[in-house]
């Protein structure tokens, strides 16, 4: 996804499809997927398609390339279970938070 976790409900309205066709993509029961709608997903959480579809391991596409450090981040990341990434992506959240708090 992109820098923040995206509720299925705004990943539906950006994309224009429907929220159950999102949870199931997210819920591992919608395997086949079209380009279109690939394309779509990719847009509104603001990464490659290639990143989305585990093509490559740059979030950001084609021709771009982020510091070393991130993309060692990211390939950890995908190595987490499921539950390990959602337990992340909190405490990134309340990182956020904090460092709002204080600006």
């Amino acid at each position: 996804m992109s820098k923040r976790e995206i509720e299925s409900s705004e990943l539906a309205e950006k994309t224009g499809l429907t929220y159950n066709y999102i949870y199931l993509i997210r819920q591992g029961k919608r395997p086949n997927i079209s380009a279109i709608n690939v394309v779509k997903i990719a847009q509104a959480l603001e990464i490659s398609v290639e990143w989305l579809t585990g093509v490559s391991d740059n979030p950001l596409g084609v021709g771009t390339k982020p510091p070393q450090e991130e993309i060692e981040l990211l390939l950890l990341y995908r190595r987490l279970s499921a539950e390990r990434q959602n337990d992340l992506a909190l405490i990134a959240k309340a990182f956020k938070a904090s460092e709002n708090e204080t600006k």
